[in-house]
């Protein structure tokens, strides 16, 4: 596996908190945020986390973080340039446009990085996640070129 040793650590998060039996949506979501909340403060990304929060909520739950699922989903179908073809949110500059861009492509590159893991472990221990792979494949096709399994399969 090639990745720095910070894109590993956080992959290896994601896959205790999917393994502890935390909802796909929350999980990506909570990371979604994050990233947004560590960008430089100068550029105030922070402003748009509200907006994603309201445009992707959980239904019928208290969950007050992005739906992670279901915004990922909605980018797949349409673009990971902000504003993601959603009139609602708040207009942005270029630098942050560019930021949270970057962010995003960080969160797909986590969770490819995750799904290896998963797949890894499954091998191993029989315990089967294609609930989370199929959803890294689903969100992957137009992103990158190839889904987890292929990857998997072209590198043995």
């Amino acid at each position: 596996m090639n990745t720095s040793d910070q894109q590993l650590r956080s992959a290896i998060s994601m896959q205790n908190r999917i393994n502890e039996g935390y909802d796909i949506g929350t999980v990506v979501g909570m990371d979604i945020e994050t990233a947004l909340y560590r960008t430089d403060p100068a550029l105030n990304i922070k402003i748009f986390i509200q907006a994603l929060r309201d445009r992707f909520r959980f239904k019928d739950s208290g969950q007050n973080i992005i739906n992670g699922r279901a915004f990922l989903e909605h980018i797949q179908s349409t673009s990971i340039e902000y504003p993601f073809e959603i009139d609602s949110l708040p207009a942005a500059t270029e630098r942050q446009k560019q930021t949270i861009t970057e962010q995003l492509n960080k969160i797909y590159d986590r969770l490819n990085t995750t799904c290896e893991l998963l797949l890894e472990e499954s091998a191993k221990t029989g315990v089967n996640q294609t609930n989370f792979v199929d959803f890294v494949n689903k969100i992957n096709v137009g992103h990158k070129a190839e889904t987890i399994e292929e990857t998997l399969t072209t590198e043995s």
